[in-house]
C-alpha cells in the first residue's frame, strides 16, 4: 500500500466579465462572484486541512487591490457560514472577481493565524502587490535562503 501523503488544499477562481451563473444559489450578474465561490470550493477541499482557511481576492475598484481574509478553524468557522449576516459581510468586504483560497493541514509551524494562508506581499507600488498560497512545504528552505542571500550580497548596491 502506498504511503498516505497529507498536504493542504488550494483553490483559484477567475470570473469572466459578463458571466451569468446557472445556479439559483449564486448571485446573478455579480462581477465579484469569486468571493461567493471560493468558500464553497474550499468546503470541497476541507478534507485537505482543518486547521485554518483563507482567501485573497483581487478587486481593482477598491483601495486595497488585493485583500485577504484568513482565520483559524474550518471553512465554516473561518467564513462564518453558519451566520448568514456575518458571512455576507465577509463576502462584501472581500468582494472580487478573482481570488485564491487555502485550507491548512499543518506539517510544521504553530497553530497561529500568522501561519494561515494565503500570504500577501504589499509594496509602495500597487502593481507589485501579490498574494500566494501553496500546497506543502519548502523542503530545501535553508539552501534557498542561503542562495538568495548570496545573490543579494553579490548584487551592486546603489
Amino acid at each position: 500500500m502506498a504511503v498516505l501523503q497529507h498536504e493542504c488544499g488550494v483553490a483559484a477562481v477567475y470570473v469572466l466579465p459578463g458571466f451569468m451563473p446557472q445556479s439559483r444559489l449564486l448571485p446573478q450578474g455579480d462581477p465579484n462572484l469569486a468571493t461567493s465561490l471560493l468558500p464553497r470550493m474550499l468546503l470541497d477541499l476541507q478534507n485537505r486541512g482543518q486547521l485554518a482557511a483563507g482567501i485573497s481576492t483581487y478587486n481593482p475598484t477598491r483601495e486595497k487591490l488585493i485583500d485577504t481574509h484568513k482565520e483559524l478553524g474550518t471553512v465554516i468557522e473561518a467564513f462564518r457560514l453558519n451566520h448568514k449576516g456575518k458571512s455576507k459581510n465577509i463576502q462584501k468586504e472581500y468582494a472580487g472577481a478573482a481570488g485564491i483560497g487555502h485550507v491548512r493541514y499543518a506539517t510544521c509551524g504553530t497553530d497561529e493565524r500568522s501561519y494561515a494562508q494565503p500570504f500577501n506581499r504589499y509594496h509602495g507600488c500597487k502593481w507589485k502587490w501579490f498574494s500566494f498560497a501553496f500546497n506543502g512545504q519548502l523542503a530545501n528552505y535553508a539552501e534557498l535562503k542561503d542562495e538568495l542571500l548570496k545573490m543579494r550580497d553579490l548584487s551592486p548596491h546603489p
